[in-house]
């Protein structure tokens, strides 16, 4: 019975897809199951006393080193170690990955099964190589767009030259990604000054592109055109940026951006503003004026009729002018947050404006409620306000 017993098992052991094992203390093999014929390619008879060490690593030197290092776990009872991966060499030298899971026999042996992860460890593999070559893929186009921002930060001008002209004032920018498609235009030529604040199709990297166009047409058109009314800067900065993106007749593109232009002239006190989907806020004592632009973006919609009117206004000391894109306006957030939230609205604006006793304490409230607003949601879009204070 006990020789028919053996013989079954031994059948047994031969046919499972793992291998089972027996080492004393001392780190000698006392059994290796039939299996291992099958997985490691070698007799259980070779593989007995310290022979199991010597035959499945990768040399003597690291075998006797895994050996002190069993004996070791053993007697500190370290199960963690006793129950890991190991890779093991064939008897054609190939490599192969076990898992063992291992416990104590009541003599004291280790009793461990052997799963065969070779595969597991194969794609564990190439997926560690291919999350290394993204990392690396990631960090060259970070680094492209870290220094694409600098070119961008670049063309923006110095806000200090605000306090030339104006009392108070502030730029909230508030880009949703590294580079933005919103940026802020100041510019002096021929005794006047041009604000302007441009929010351009899309946001990142096509945003920030646009955006060098679009500067770049700005003080084209008011330098070299000796343009300086603003209806007239805007009809012209359509049909350039028009014609520039429609030079291949087969590709269809949809790139625009829209606008709000103020051009100051200090001399007479007057200011004269066009817009193309955007407008000017305008405050003063306790009064609100909002000159609305025309609705149709620059650059799109050449199959209609534009025409961008200018309003013109005489402004006083302390009038106040607040220019924006729709980021703010369109950031969701609220109480309701973790619902997806609302819109902040441009009602909400106009009341933070209305609020605010100073240009100074605008700019701090602005500042905390947009992120108080925000919370955790994600910012919608790039986010630029301009205040200026005669």
């Amino acid at each position: 019975m006990i020789l028919e017993s053996n013989k079954l098992v031994e059948i047994i052991t031969s046919k499972i897809k793992s291998i089972v094992i027996i080492i004393n203390p001392d780190g000698e093999l006392l059994y290796v199951s039939q299996s291992v014929k099958r997985i490691l390619g070698y007799e259980p008879y070779e593989l007995l006393g310290s022979h199991w060490w010597k035959a499945t690593r990768k040399d003597e030197s690291s075998a006797y080193k895994m050996i002190d290092q069993f004996k070791f776990w053993v007697k500190e009872k370290k199960m963690e170690e006793l129950s890991s991966e190991r890779l093991l060499f064939t008897s054609e030298n190939k490599k192969i990955w076990i898992l063992w899971n291992s416990s104590f026999d009541e003599e004291g042996n280790v009793v461990s099964v052997g799963y065969d992860i070779t595969n597991r460890k194969i794609n564990e593999q190439r997926l560690s190589r291919t999350v290394k070559l993204l990392k690396n893929k990631n960090r060259e186009i970070t680094d492209s767009i870290n220094y694409a921002q600098s070119i961008q930060h670049s063309i923006l001008p110095n806000s200090k030259i605000l306090s030339n002209y104006f009392t108070e004032h502030f730029v909230f920018f508030q880009p949703k990604d590294i580079v933005s498609g919103d940026f802020y235009f100041f510019y002096e030529w021929n005794n006047l000054f041009f604000v302007a604040c441009i929010d351009c199709t899309g946001h990142g990297v096509p945003g920030a592109l646009m955006t060098v166009l679009a500067n770049n047409l700005l003080k084209t058109v008011i330098k070299h055109h000796q343009m300086v009314e603003p209806s007239e800067i805007l009809n012209t900065i359509d049909h350039l940026l028009y014609d520039e993106f429609n030079k291949n007749k087969k590709i269809k593109r949809a790139d625009g951006m829209d606008i709000s232009l103020c051009v100051f002239d200090f001399s007479q006190n007057k200011l004269k503003f066009s817009g193309a989907n955007h407008s000017v806020l305008i405050y003063r004592n306790k009064e609100e004026f909002e000159f609305k632009g025309n609705r149709y973006p620059i650059g799109l919609y050449h199959d209609v009729i534009k025409k961008f009117n200018t309003y013109e206004f005489d402004f006083a000391k302390g009038d106040k002018f607040v220019l924006f894109s729709d980021g703010i306006t369109d950031q969701f957030g609220g109480k309701d947050f973790y619902k997806g939230g609302k819109k902040y609205t441009k009602k909400r604006f106009k009341d933070l404006i209305r609020n605010s006793k100073s240009t100074s304490e605008l700019k701090t409230n602005l500042e905390n409620q947009f992120y108080q607003w925000k919370n955790k949601l994600e910012q919608t879009d790039d986010v630029l306000v301009i205040v200026v204070e005669i």
